[in-house]
């Protein structure tokens, strides 16, 4: 290659070990584990499954009585995906709720 000079190293790894530990997976976290504990919502409501049960009853009750469009697609993933609940009166003002993310149950 023109232009392209190798230049030879002397060895060792330039403080790769210390800068692999100062690199973060995610946010503060710099391991799965870490991230885990921090996201695992049932280890932090002990009441998860009462919450659950009134998030799953709700949903239910406002896709039976509500007129609604579900699982309308918006990116390439399976669960890119949105309800649409739309107001009665046409020209009505637009609620969007956008949940960034998501709890590992």
């Amino acid at each position: 290659m023109a232009g392209y000079h190798r230049k030879r190293c002397n060895g060792g790894t330039g403080g790769l070990a210390a800068k692999e530990q100062a690199i973060k997976l995610y946010r503060e976290f710099s391991t799965q584990e870490e991230i885990d504990a921090a996201y695992n919502v049932e280890l932090m409501v002990p009441s998860l499954a009462l919450h659950v049960d009134r998030f799953v009853g709700d949903s239910a009750r406002a896709r039976r009585d509500l007129t609604c469009t579900v699982d309308v697609r918006f990116g390439p993933t399976r669960d890119e995906t949105m309800d649409i609940f739309p107001a009665a009166n046409p020209g009505a003002p637009v609620v969007v709720f956008i949940h960034g993310g998501y709890w590992r149950l």
